[in-house]
This record gives C-alpha cells, structure tokens and sequence, in this order.
C-alpha cells in the first residue's frame, strides 16, 4: 500500500473516533 495513503487513511480514521454517527454520515453524504 502506498505510505501516503496508508497515512491519509489514518488521519481518517481518527477524525471518524473523534465525530458522533450522524455527523459521520453528513460527511460520508457530502464526500460520496
């Protein structure tokens, strides 16, 4: 896997630990 991403994936599973399950899905929603 490309380090860069593995990173980005990181960050973002962090962010999701950080966030309640409907603002989850807000961001899911507007990134998808």
């Amino acid at each position: 896997m490309d380090p860069e991403l593995d990173r980005l994936f990181e960050v973002v599973s962090g962010y999701f630990a950080l966030l309640s399950e409907p603002t989850r899905l807000k961001i899911l929603n507007a990134i998808c």
